[in-house]
């Protein structure tokens, strides 16, 4: 995991992001009666996104509060593209965001954790290709605020239309 990347955050700009959830957002989505997108999706629509954008060293950015996803992914798409790039600020043994837990912090670690999320945010807007679900709130925000209404905002599981109206 390259955390090289806050000191270039105003420059880097991934050619694929990807934002996924883990964490208290999976209880909650199941609480809602929803059932929960494999990992699987993410991985086969980045697969189709990198062979449109014929880019195989492609450098992709992985939002996610669960290192096994990043971890997955990452070793799962490099068996057919070894030359694709992987970053994230996700951490060895980090499993998923828990609101409880991080109400109990110090301030000054809370203070940098929204610096990190307000960097990836960053980064899912400006990446041409983002793929993620309209059911989290990031990902609609990525959208919301992105670049360019030429970038690509693919949801695995679900149209902006059945979320939103």
């Amino acid at each position: 995991i390259e955390n090289d990347i806050e000191y270039d955050c105003i420059n880097y700009i991934p050619d694929i992001s990807i934002q996924i959830r883990g964490g208290d957002k999976l209880n909650e989505i199941l609480s809602f009666g929803f059932s929960t997108t494999e990992l699987d999706a993410y991985i086969k629509e980045t697969l189709i996104q990198i062979e449109k954008i014929k880019k195989y060293d492609a450098d992709i950015y992985i939002m996610t509060d669960t290192y096994s996803y990043f971890l997955n992914i990452e070793e799962t798409i490099n068996k057919t593209y070894p030359n694709i790039k992987f970053r994230s600020f996700v951490s060895k043994g980090q499993n998923g965001y828990h609101q409880n837990k991080f109400d109990n912090l110090n301030i000054e670690i809370k203070k940098e954790a929204y610096y990190f999320f307000l960097y990836e945010l960053e980064f899912l807007r400006k990446s041409p290709i983002c793929i993620g679900s309209y059911n989290s709130n990031i990902f609609y925000l990525a959208y919301l605020i992105s670049y360019d209404s030429k970038f690509k905002y693919i949801s695995v599981d679900t149209d902006f239309d059945s979320v939103f109206i």
